[in-house]
């Protein structure tokens, strides 16, 4: 008989074993699925801090886009209304602006600056096509003498001064170290609109031209080229969000706010409105305000935020640009 009890101990023995090591497994599980539970943890608080802060990088980027298309918006109506004063067409205009865009992109000085320069030419009554032979001349003397980060002050103070030599006071002009012949002076003092505009342009020339150039390819210059840059894209931003906001506007005035009145109304009228007259007020409010948003976000809303993503893209093209120009100097 001892046979199977030596048997029967040996069975419960492995089976004690058994179980240990199932225990023992089973731990390890809930061990490992407790660290991969607390790992997802810590993934999901990181995935919501970069959510936020993607969400506030958005919403500040927003903000700053409208405001800045709004300025720009600004300077441009400004620019136009005094050239139109002065018997400007709207084609001369369109040059001038299209003239402000191209010296932005070679050069360091903003859009907004140069629309600052051809302003202020502007109130001295010059015509489109002499603020036009001008203006890049100007850039290269207030940039060589105020340097690559000029601000708008300096350009308008800079073009009175050489506005005022236009009409015979070279004051600034000699105090910064030009010399003018007698036959320059009586150029600039009695000879057409377009010669006096042509000799003031060959004075600035004969020392600064294409200073506004050069400083673009300095590392100052190339800073300053990539803010102007996010400045444009910026605005461009701000030019598809700004008739958003006013479309969103007008859509809660002409669409949402009766819906509301009306609502607000019938519950005026019936202080405890019974229960079963939620369906009307459903079918007869809610549905067509949530109808009139639906097509707002289809046929308008969705359409032009998909035209944001090209500005975007160009945003992160440009400081991949830029970045990898600074790797490889």
């Amino acid at each position: 008989m001892a046979e199977p009890r030596i048997l029967k101990l040996g069975i419960l023995a492995d089976t004690s074993d058994l179980v240990k090591g199932l225990k023992g497994a089973e731990s390890a599980v809930n061990d490992s699925g407790s660290r991969i539970g607390e790992g997802f943890k810590k993934v999901g608080v990181a995935v919501a801090a970069a959510g936020a802060a993607i969400g506030t990088f958005a919403i500040a980027l927003g903000k700053q886009s409208i405001q800045a298309a709004i300025q720009a918006e600004s300077e441009q109506n400004r620019l136009a209304q005094i050239l139109r004063t002065t018997g400007a067409t709207e084609k001369e205009i369109q040059v001038l602006d299209q003239q402000a865009k191209a010296l932005e992109r070679v050069g360091v000085v903003s859009g907004g600056n140069i629309k600052v320069l051809q302003s202020q030419l502007a109130t001295f009554d010059l015509s489109a096509g002499a603020i036009q032979r001008l203006t890049p001349a100007i850039l290269d003397y207030v940039t060589a003498e105020k340097g690559a980060a000029a601000s708008a002050d300096d350009f308008k103070s800079m073009t009175n001064g050489l506005a005022q030599a236009l009409n015979g006071n070279f004051a600034s002009l000699t105090k910064t170290g030009f010399v003018l012949d007698e036959n320059t002076k009586e150029m600039i003092k009695n000879g057409t609109e377009t010669e006096r505009a042509e000799a003031l342009v060959q004075v600035l020339n004969s020392t600064y031209k294409g200073f506004n150039e050069t400083l673009a390819e300095t590392s100052e210059g190339r800073l300053i080229q990539l803010r102007n840059n996010f400045d444009q894209i910026k605005e461009r931003i701000g030019n598809v969000l700004l008739p958003v906001l006013q479309q969103l506007t007008e859509f809660f005035v002409q669409k949402i706010l009766p819906v509301i009145d009306n609502l607000v109304a019938r519950f005026e009228k019936d202080a405890n409105p019974a229960i079963s007259k939620m369906k009307d007020v459903i079918v007869e409010f809610v549905l067509p305000a949530l109808k009139n948003l639906w097509a707002f976000l289809t046929d308008y809303f969705f359409p032009t935020i998909k035209n944001l993503l090209t500005p975007v893209i160009d945003i992160l093209r440009k400081a991949f640009e830029f970045l990898s120009n600074k790797v490889q100097e």
